[in-house]
């Protein structure tokens, strides 16, 4: 059985998924129902997070009925953690070449002084970061989203989680991301990464 032969030896305390949705399904690149089977055969609790109809996409209630469709089985669709994420808090630094390291280096500054938005950061803490100013002003922003509120519902720096979802460098990126911040050792499923 496919979808045991990385899993079968680990051990998390929760799967996250993203953005396995129907909205997405052109870009899924696995078998829905082999994943489907593959959280039907998991022990730990899943947190769901997911792209809704503010940005023009399902509610939960389609995604877990699209899963269900898909051989979910119907009792834990209802049992799973799902979260409306939305996206791109960290896009403008992502896509404009600030790297990895940066990202997360800022992103640590921002909940550590309990700042939301890097156009909150004092003028005098600007140049503890190795980016450009422009990276601080309305053209180029990143921010703590209420995601990070929820995940710490769920996550600290003692849990292991297992990322599974899409896209490799898009939102999946974005959560990767804000679990470095949090400082949380994390593993990818490759077999569903999209």
């Amino acid at each position: 059985m496919r979808y045991l032969k990385t899993y079968e030896s680990m051990s998390y305390d929760y799967v996250l998924v993203v953005d396995i949705q129907p909205g997405h399904e052109e870009w899924i690149d696995f078998d829905i129902e082999e994943f489907c089977g593959w959280l039907n055969a998991l022990d730990e609790s899943i947190i769901y997070l997911f792209n809704g109809p503010e940005f023009g996409y399902e509610d939960e209630n389609e995604i877990k009925m699209w899963l269900i469709d898909h051989g979910l089985d119907e009792d834990l669709a209802y049992s799973i953690s799902f979260y409306e994420k939305n996206y791109a808090f960290f896009r403008d630094y992502m896509d404009n070449g600030v790297s990895d390291e940066d990202v997360v280096k800022v992103g640590k500054y921002l909940i550590e002084n309990d700042v939301r938005d890097t156009r909150q950061i004092p003028d005098k803490d600007k140049n503890k970061f190795n980016i450009s100013r422009k990276y601080f002003t309305d053209g180029y922003s990143m921010y703590i989203p209420d995601l990070y509120d929820f995940l710490t519902n769920f996550i600290d720096k003692n849990s292991r989680p297992l990322l599974v979802g899409g896209g490799r460098d898009e939102c999946l990126k974005e959560v990767e991301l804000m679990l470095q911040m949090m400082d949380v050792d994390y593993e990818l499923e490759d077999d569903y990464v999209y």
